[in-house]
């Protein structure tokens, strides 16, 4: 078997690996893979041809062997399902605010299933009288987490967007897929980008691993790994 190659950034918690994530995610042990993969509706990257045919798209998504958790349009992710050789345990919408094109993405889990009630949300309607008879009796115990999640997408004035990415996954969508799916194995993604998926795992304490082609994400990614405010 290959060897694994020298990480581009490594500390107690993360590793980053510039490369091609079908060369080395197989030399990977157990994990648990978290990610939002190209498209393949002709995004333009330096390092990746994002208009591959079915065939070479569907050979690219099967090395997201399961447990896996993936990020994806609607409509493609039955796709991806076919990809990865079976059917996904819980499908989520996350919903965003959208000028054009659709306002909501898949979230699936493939061979592991979330907790919803791992992730409590503020109740709506705190001055309500049945409500304040719950937060007397239940403090801390808000309603539990749904399968519809409203997070507006990271757009060009907010204070997390980097700009050389142009659709970079929210902080908040990362943390609620890790609250909701607890696991001992390292979080691994391997279409990284500017490393949402790692910078979450490591505010919530869990070890991960990042792949990506572009050199200038992994910089990046590199550089968020090494802040202490969440960015």
């Amino acid at each position: 078997m290959a060897d694994l190659p020298t990480p581009y950034y490594q500390d107690s918690a993360v590793t980053i690996y510039h490369g091609d994530c079908r060369d080395i995610l197989p030399l990977l042990g157990p994990r648990l893979v978290i990610t939002d993969p190209p498209y393949n509706i002709g995004y333009e990257y330096k390092s990746w041809k994002d208009n591959m045919s079915a065939s070479e798209y569907a050979a690219l998504l099967g090395v997201l062997s399961p447990p896996c958790v993936v990020i994806h349009l609607p409509a493609a992710m039955y796709f991806v399902a076919d990809a990865i050789g079976c059917n996904p345990l819980k499908v989520v919408a996350w919903v965003y605010n959208a000028h054009v094109g659709g306002s909501y993405r898949s979230i699936a889990w493939f061979d592991t299933a979330p907790d919803m009630a791992l992730v409590r949300r503020e109740y709506r309607n705190p001055d309500d009288k049945r409500v304040k008879r719950l937060m007397e009796t239940k403090p801390g115990g808000g309603p539990r987490l749904r399968d519809w999640w409203h997070i507006e997408q990271v757009k060009g004035n907010a204070l997390e967007k980097h700009k050389e990415h142009h659709c970079q996954i929210p902080m908040r969508v990362m943390e609620n897929i890790l609250n909701v799916t607890p696991s001992p194995l390292t979080v691994v993604d391997p279409f990284m980008g500017t490393g949402t998926t790692l910078r979450a795992a490591k505010d919530l304490g869990r070890k991960a691993i990042g792949i990506e082609i572009e050199e200038k994400y992994c910089e990046i990614a590199a550089k968020r790994m090494r802040q202490e405010v969440l960015l």
